[in-house]
């Protein structure tokens, strides 16, 4: 297993332990794992689009948002944004563009 996976992993697990147990770790520990991932972005030969950077900024200031006692609705537009540089970011993916991830629709019937 990749070692990046394993740590990402264990800051998630950390952050959900420490919410279960230790409030005050908490607020320190929740945006670890989106920091990680701004780091490992950074630390690509390859700079992330634009799009896909941002929608992982909104993110973290998302979760910072919901760290604070009136931060719920700022948090909430926050991730909101996030989501639609998300979608933008995918529908600029090129058809047949291994490296990107894939969006599956489910119908249901």
């Amino acid at each position: 297993m990749d070692n990046r996976l394993i740590i990402f992993s264990t800051l998630v697990a950390a952050a959900v332990v420490a919410k279960l147990f230790a409030p005050l770790i908490y607020s320190f520990l929740k945006p670890l794992p989106l920091l990680f991932i701004l780091a490992l972005a950074f630390l690509k030969p390859v700079f992330p689009p634009g799009l896909w950077l941002a929608a992982v900024l909104c993110g973290l200031a998302g979760d910072l948002w919901l760290l604070s006692a009136r931060g719920f609705i700022p948090g909430l537009l926050s991730f909101l944004l996030g989501h639609v540089f998300y979608i933008f970011a995918f529908a600029r993916q090129r058809p047949g563009d291994t490296d990107a991830p894939v969006i599956v629709f489910a119908v249901a019937s």
